[in-house]
């Protein structure tokens, strides 16, 4: 991770290629203004934002542009037209655009969005990509994200989240640790996905997969990427010190939904991390108990491999703690804190709950995803069944 962040920190040998930044959003969230803020501040010389909304009649759309400043029928902010009742916006930022998508029906609403800003990928971009509006962000977000792209190293380039407790309730915790463990799995480079969250992609990269093909008819955006990226043989670069907080804050019901959702498109778009993912908790969880089964049954040898199983974990606790206090500090890192304990002591627990996450997920073709029902029968083949507006 160090040797990583020094090389991406170094200036890259061609100039900066020019990016264009696709943002869907859906609802206004805690940190709606914050990460709005971030997107128009970020210190890369040369990209353009579009925002995409569902419609019109969706809150988040007048959210938007009381933000921006924008008037009745506005949709384009740029530095031409700046006055005082739009936000600041940084040197390199040329334009922000607010984009209606329409509703989906063939696809998910989020593919959907992200489709329609296709056309919004000007001729002079050499770098397209995509990010989640739940994250936090700072200035140097888009820098360190195409950092790989501009140096040359990577075609394609991703990150991974890092859920942040709100409020310190054992469902948040839970998550947030069950979260951590996939996000420092690390592996050999084939071996990476991308995360809907941040990723991008060169115009190279992008013609070839030809992703508006690709993602004809999906749910799921980052996983199918990922797919037809190793498919084309091309590397991913995952930039693992730009991990990005982001803040929670579940109830036990949503908890619970919120990792159904993960793997349920895991199962469908990733089908061997899904199997990966359900052997290894289901192996550990069942090595648990009878090891200490045996244990209590009188059998003293047990308590050898309960030892052995119990300093290794210490080690893994130990290791994935550095990579939080490396990343993270101030508030964030107090938030995570209380996490540590959890991943020390209470790994066969969360392991269980991880095992629970993906075994439900077996049969399912049915998933609810802000407000929408769909029916998922394939990669590309996704259909919307009932739609929930709050609008």
């Amino acid at each position: 991770m160090i040797a990583q962040d020094e090389l991406l920190a170094q200036k890259p040998e061609k100039p900066i290629r020019p990016a264009a930044v696709f943002i869907p959003i859906k609802g206004v969230r805690s940190n709606f203004k914050a990460f709005l803020d971030g997107l128009l501040n970020q210190d890369y010389p040369d990209y353009h934002l579009v925002i995409t909304v569902e419609t019109e009649e969706d809150p988040t759309y007048a959210a938007l542009c009381h933000y921006l400043g924008l008037k009745d029928g506005e949709r384009v902010l740029t530095k031409e037209n700046l006055s005082a009742e739009n936000p600041p916006m940084a040197p390199g930022l040329r334009q922000v655009r607010l984009n209606v998508a329409g509703l989906s029906e063939n696809s998910s609403q989020k593919i959907h969005n992200q489709l329609s800003a296709i056309p919004y990928f000007e001729e002079r971009d050499k770098i397209i990509a995509f990010g989640d509006a739940d994250i936090l962000i700072g200035p140097d977000w888009l820098t360190r994200l195409l950092g790989p792209l501009n140096h040359e190293t990577h075609p394609v380039s991703t990150t991974y989240r890092w859920l942040i407790p709100e409020i310190p309730t054992f469902p948040n915790y839970l998550v947030s640790v069950i979260n951590g463990s996939v996000g420092t799995l690390g592996g050999p480079e084939w071996c990476n996905l991308t995360w809907g969250g941040s990723y991008a992609l060169t115009r190279e990269a992008y013609e070839i997969v030809n992703l508006p093909e690709a993602y004809k008819g999906a749910l799921n955006d980052d996983l199918q990427m990922a797919h037809v990226t190793h498919r084309a043989r091309l590397r991913i670069g995952f930039v693992r010190s730009l991990m990005r907080p982001t803040p929670i804050d579940y109830s036990w019901s949503d908890m619970f939904w919120f990792a159904w959702r993960q793997y349920f498109q895991v199962r469908i778009y990733s089908p061997y991390v899904w199997t990966i993912s359900l052997m290894a908790t289901f192996f550990y969880t069942v090595a648990f108990l009878v090891t200490w089964a045996a244990l209590f049954s009188g059998n003293l040898w047990a308590f050898v491999p309960i030892s052995c199983m119990f300093i290794l974990n210490q080690i893994r606790a130990s290791e994935r703690i550095k990579i939080i206090q490396y990343i993270f500090d101030g508030e964030y890192l107090k938030r995570l804190k209380p996490l540590f304990w959890i991943d020390r002591f209470l790994t066969a627990g969360w392991l269980f709950v991880h095992f629970v996450f993906v075994a439900t997920t077996t049969f399912a073709t049915k998933i609810t995803w802000s407000g929408i029902t769909y029916q998922v029968t394939g990669r590309q083949k996704t259909k919307v069944i009932t739609r929930v507006t709050d609008h």
